[in-house]
């Protein structure tokens, strides 16, 4: 059995869970998993076959993967081994039990295969371990901060007493002064609204 025969087996068993797979006249082709993820394009519109960019082509002995609209480019086993990585096991062991794999080929060895998803699934949760690590942390962080600026709050607005400074209490004789002065003022501003008729009309 020739490479080219047992990634079509594999490409036929997946083809079910592509989107808009079909068979072309040198190629098949599907909607990109890399970039065309939903059902509505890059534009808005919605997705249908003539959209889509991605293919698989036969290259030598082998299948490879290429998207026109991102240039994204794989082998088949890494195509697998992206999306389908229980597949790409089991393709990688009926390889290796027809020395297909290792050196000199297109595909990894079944034990390294194994430690690359054993390596991708142990990824997302070392990656939320250590995110919800570092969030608990700043959340440590943003409480200290907040003790720290509510500390700062209250010395800022602790009221301060304001100086004032007393002026002293006017003498009787300067009482009886300001008051002469202010009876004068009144009394010519009397005489002037009594001496011009417009001044009633004129502003204070």
């Amino acid at each position: 059995m020739t490479i080219s025969t047992i990634e079509e087996k594999y490409l036929n068993r997946i083809s079910g869970l592509l989107p808009f797979f079909s068979k072309q006249l040198n190629a098949y082709r599907l909607q990109c998993p890399y970039c065309q993820l939903g059902s509505k394009g890059h534009k808005g519109r919605p997705m249908t076959a003539s959209r889509c960019k991605g293919f698989f082509y036969s290259n030598g002995n082998a299948l490879n993967y290429k998207c026109h609209r991102c240039g994204i480019g794989k082998q088949f086993h890494n195509f697998l081994e992206d999306h389908f990585s229980s597949t790409f096991l089991e393709y990688v062991a009926e390889r290796e039990a027809l020395g297909l794999t290792g050196k000199g080929t297109n595909a990894p060895s079944l034990s390294n295969a194994a430690q690359r998803v054993a390596g991708r699934l142990a990824g997302p949760s070392a990656e939320v371990d250590g995110g919800m690590e570092s969030e608990r942390q700043e959340t440590a962080g943003r409480g200290d901060g907040d003790a720290g600026g509510s500390n700062q709050n209250q010395q800022i607005s602790a009221p301060t007493q304001p100086l004032i400074t007393k002026l002293p209490r006017l003498t009787p004789q300067q009482q009886a002064g300001c008051s002469a002065r202010l009876a004068h003022k009144v009394k010519q501003h009397k005489q002037r609204r009594h001496c011009d008729p417009a001044a009633q009309y004129l502003q204070d």
